[in-house]
């Protein structure tokens, strides 16, 4: 561990955020609470400071991951109580600050936060900052990680510049079709090395589903991909890359009951408030499903 990671058109938008949903009209999801996630952090950084591989383990779901800034990944708690274990032993005496920032409570049981983590190694007399990103679920009256990435806090600008293509994506944006309204609110991180895009679906009138995607460049590959949960548990993964005037989007996820999927989106800007999303090769489980096409328009800003 190197750092201190050890059926309607509104499914494309959905599918090409890089999962695969069974839509339900559930109820709308509960007002978010003041920092739901605050203990489990404190938690984390308590059992961190005092080299308690256990205890860190502890505030992770049984089938977690964590995936630091080259790319490298652990799954599970037992992986990831092993990873900080042989950490701690190579590093006493090293301590763990964190600055969150707003969390995003996007369904009653899932919370998006991103923020900085700062590690301080005494021995070796240095110190790491990084960025990182966390998916928090709820299980039982608390909450615990069941996704943490970490991505580099530098100067340098080769993330902003891949990104920067892609900054039309930023603001808001709706689908509206007799089955479903699908709304898409795209931003910058604060930092802008990463874009942050919320949706959500209605049914008739009532919040049926929504999510988080956060759109960077993977350090592994140095690729533009994209990462997204949804509320009912499903994620996803994309791989974007440009082709002339459009982007071409590939992606595969799981759904919340295990069922997985992959599509090819084309994502094609129509002036500076229209986008054209065409979305083929669609196959969920072991079926092979329509292609799909629909027109994103841009909300104007609230008055």
């Amino acid at each position: 561990m190197k750092r201190w990671l050890p059926t309607s058109l509104g499914l494309a938008v959905l599918v090409a955020l890089g999962m695969w949903i069974n839509l339900w009209a559930g109820q709308p999801p509960a007002a978010a609470p003041d920092a739901p996630t605050q203990r489990t952090l404190e938690a984390l950084v308590k059992a961190f400071n005092a080299a308690d591989a256990k205890g860190v383990g502890a505030c992770f779901t049984a089938g977690a991951e964590m995936i630091d800034d080259e790319g490298n990944g652990v799954m599970g708690r037992e992986a990831i109580e092993k990873l900080f274990a042989d950490f701690f032993a190579k590093s006493p005496g090293a301590k763990l600050h964190i600055q969150p920032e707003t969390p995003r409570q996007v369904a009653p049981t899932l919370v998006m936060e991103d923020g900085t983590s700062t590690v301080t190694l005494p021995d070796a007399k240095m110190e790491t900052v990084r960025r990182y990103a966390m998916a928090f679920v709820k299980q039982g009256d608390g909450w615990l990680l069941a996704s943490l990435r970490e991505f580099p806090s530098s100067d340098d600008t080769h993330v902003f510049d891949a990104l920067k293509e892609l900054e039309w994506l930023v603001g808001d944006w709706i689908d509206e079709s007799p089955a479903a309204v699908v709304m898409v609110s795209s931003r910058w991180t604060d930092d802008r090395r990463a874009i942050v895009r919320d949706f959500s679906i209605r049914i008739q009138g009532r919040d049926a589903m929504n999510g988080t995607q956060r759109i960077t460049v993977d350090p592994l590959t140095g690729q533009i991909k994209g990462w997204a949960f949804d509320s009912a548990g499903g994620h996803g993964e994309s791989t974007w890359v440009k082709n002339g005037d459009e982007w071409i989007i590939k992606t595969q996820g799981v759904s919340s009951d295990g069922e997985a999927s992959s599509a090819t989106h084309m994502l094609k800007p129509l002036g500076a408030d229209r986008v054209q999303w065409k979305t083929v090769h669609r196959i969920s489980g072991n079926r092979v499903e329509s292609d799909l096409e629909t027109i994103l328009v841009r909300r104007p800003p609230a008055q």
